[in-house]
Order: structure tokens, then C-alpha cells, then sequence
């Protein structure tokens, strides 16, 4: 299933033709292509207007073709006084796109988790605090435990066997684990029976080619939100080694343009000393790599840092309104209610989830009025 995405498009004339320079589509279906095959991929002049495959990631191609109808559904007349009847091209168009919001329709990868569970009364609001998390469900044991609770999303962590069991097939772990009793095929066999959404964690480049190919086959049965995270670039207090963000963002989308992405930094936290959070470098840089993106994009962002990144993390939310973050919490972090209740107020509730651990996680909860469940396994 292909997203609609929102697009603004404009038609520039590689040669003179007519007297009309531009049109304008307030809502284009782009049909992005799964799998570019050059560069600079040639658009058939046959497909239907406006419907128009889209590589992905590049913000200029050219259609070309006898003849290719185009009918916007906004035409801006100032310089063409013909009817808004469709205009049959017969040379060349560059085409630069610009998307804008593009969370996926129903069923979607790229579906806003508020709206599938909200679709589906699992949730009362579009509240982003209501979402229950399931962390590291990697071995069987993990897996069943998340599949029978009340978690909205589960979280698994894939990485590729050091040791060359399962014929190089992608694991469930968490470093400094390298094996498992789980594969990331039988995984998804389990979790498809759910209608849990999907988050899937990679903290290298090395399974995320073999899990996409995985993922392929399932698709079809995975008509629900999935997100892929990895964290792409270095953040406060941040030792580990990054992953790559151009060849994962490329891997990832040549196989599913309409998957959600988490894009996060490495961090650490130390008690004895003052942590710096956020700066404006580390956010500025995340905005210009994932300006060139089309999916949602949500930001993992480590609890004992927010309160002193807020303006920052603000500034990134403000970018573009595919931008969410989600709160997460380290092992050993030292922070408070206070905080999750001031990044509350701070953020828009409908941006911001929070994957927190106990006991912070229930009393965030009590102390905003939320009900039922509160868990992060």
C-alpha cells in the first residue's frame, strides 16, 4: 500500500510551450517509486495524472513522452486565461516537488499511531500519552509477555549474529548481546497476529538490508504503523558509534517509502556531573537531514535531558508537522515527575510520546488524569 502525500508541485518548462509557466496541486497523490532504478528515473506519459511516481528522496525529475495530461485540481490562471481544462504537455517538464505533511492514510506503515489507535478505541484522544510502550521484547519470553499486554506499541531491538548462527538471519537483541532465541522472521510471525504497531531498532548498518527483505515479504499483512529507529547522529554525552544516516535512510526507503522513521542521537548521562542537553547544532543538524524526507519522522529524545533542550526541541518540532518526539528514559537516569510534567506542558500533546520507565511512568500518568494501564516493559 503507497501513502498520499500532501504536495506542493510546480511545473517549470524545460523548452517554451504555450503561454503558461506554472500549476499548482494543493493535494497531489504521489506514487513513490519502491525501488529506483537510476538517478534520474523517466516517468511514463502514461500514468494518470496527477498521479505521478516520485523517486524517492530527489526533489527534481523530468517527465517526459508524446503527451501528458495534467489536471490540477488548484490552476492558477495568471498566466494562462484558457479554461482550467486538463493541459496536454508534449515537451519535457521539470518537476520539483516540495511534500509536506505526509502521515499515511489507514492501514499505512506511515499511519499517525494517534489516529490507527484512536481508529480502533484503543485510545480516548489524540494524546500522545496515552500510548502504552512494550521495550526490548527481543527474546521469546519478552515477545509473548508484550504480545499479551495492554502495550500499544511494541519495541524490539534487530541486529545480525556475530557468531554466524541462523545463515546470517537478523536476531532479536540488545547489544552487548549477540545471540538470541529469536529471530527476527519468527518475530514478525508472532507479533502479525496483534494489532500492535511495530518499532524496530537498529544500531547498526549491518541487518538493515537482510530485515528490509524480511519485512518485504510481510507487508502485505502488516497493515499498521511501523517505525524503523536508529540513531544517526552524535548527541550529549554520546560514545557509541553512530549509524550511518544516508545509507540507512536509503536502504530503509528503496524498500518502503511509507515507513516512519526514528531518528535519534547517541547520549549518555552521567549523575555526578551537569548534563548538557540538546544544543542547537545537534538539533539544526537533524533538521537538514531530515528535511529532504518525505515520511513522519519522530525524534527519540532521553528524559533527563528535555527540560534543558526544550527550546531546541521546540524549534525542530516547529520545522515541519511530520516531527514528533519520544521520550525515553536510560536504565540508571536520575530525573523526576516534575520534569515529564514540564515537557508536558512545553510540547503539544498530540507531538510528544513518552516510552518512560516505573515508578515515574505511573505517576506521570496519575498526576495528568490518564486511566487504565501503565506499563514499559
Amino acid at each position: 500500500m503507497y501513502s498520499s502525500f500532501a504536495a506542493r508541485c510546480t511545473l517549470e518548462q524545460v523548452a517554451p510551450h504555450q503561454n503558461w509557466t506554472s500549476v499548482l496541486w494543493e493535494m497531489c497523490p504521489a506514487i513513490l517509486s519502491p525501488r529506483p532504478t537510476s538517478s534520474l528515473p523517466t516517468i511514463p506519459a502514461s500514468l494518470p495524472a496527477p498521479s505521478l511516481a516520485v523517486a524517492v528522496r530527489m526533489r527534481t525529475f523530468y517527465i517526459t513522452g508524446a503527451e501528458v495530461p495534467v489536471r490540477p485540481s488548484g490552476f492558477r490562471q495568471e498566466d494562462n486565461q484558457e479554461s482550467a481544462n486538463p493541459v496536454h504537455l508534449r515537451r519535457s517538464l521539470r518537476l520539483s516537488v516540495t511534500m509536506a505533511a505526509c502521515a499515511g492514510g489507514p492501514g499505512s506503515w506511515s499511519e499517525n499511531i494517534l489516529k490507527y489507535f484512536l481508529r480502533n478505541n484503543q485510545i480516548t484522544a489524540e494524546d500522545g500519552a496515552e500510548i502504552l510502550w512494550s521495550h526490548a521484547a527481543n527474546h521469546k519470553s519478552q515477545m509473548n509477555e508484550a504480545l499479551k499486554s495492554a502495550a500499544h506499541m511494541i519495541e524490539a531491538d534487530v541486529l545480525l549474529p556475530s557468531d554466524g548462527s541462523e545463515h546470517g538471519q537478523p536476531i532479536m537483541a540488545h547489544p552487548p548481546e549477540t545471540s538470541s532465541d529469536n529471530t527476527l522472521q519468527e518475530w514478525l510471525a508472532e507479533v502479525v497476529k496483534s494489532n500492535k504497531g511495530i518499532k524496530l531498532d537498529f544500531k547498526s548498518l549491518a541487518a538493515v538490508r537482510a530485515s528490509m527483505l524480511f519485512l518485504d515479504n510481510m507487508k502485505q499483512h502488516l497493515q499498521r504503523p511501523v517505525w524503523i529507529n536508529a540513531d544517526i547522529l552524535p548527541g550529549p554525552n554520546g560514545s557509541s558509534k553512530v549509524v550511518d544516516a544516508k545509507a540507512f535512510l536509503d536502504t530503509v526507503t528503496s524498500f518502503f517509502p511509507d515507513v516512519t522513521f526514528s531518528l535519534g542521537w547517541t547520549t549518555g548521562w552521567h549523575p555526578k556531573k551537569v548534563n548538557e542537553g540538546y544544543s542547537w547544532s545537534m538539533v539544526k543538524e537533524m533538521d537538514y537531514i531530515c528535511s529532504e524526507l518525505t515520511q513522519p519522522v519522530t525524534f527519540p529524545v532521553r528524559a533527563a535531558l528535555v527540560r534543558q533542550s526544550c527550546s531546541q526541541l521546540l524549534w525542530l518540532l516547529t520545522k515541519s508537522n511530520r516531527y514528533s518526539l519520544t521520550v525515553w528514559t536510560g536504565k540508571d537516569d536520575i530525573y523526576s515527575t516534575e520534569d515529564l510534567l514540564y515537557i508536558r506542558d512545553y510540547f503539544n500533546k498530540t507531538q510528544v510520546f513518552y516510552d518512560i520507565s516505573e515508578p515515574q511512568n505511573h505517576e506521570f500518568k496519575q498526576a495528568i488524569g490518564i486511566r487504565g494501564h501503565s506499563l514499559r516493559i
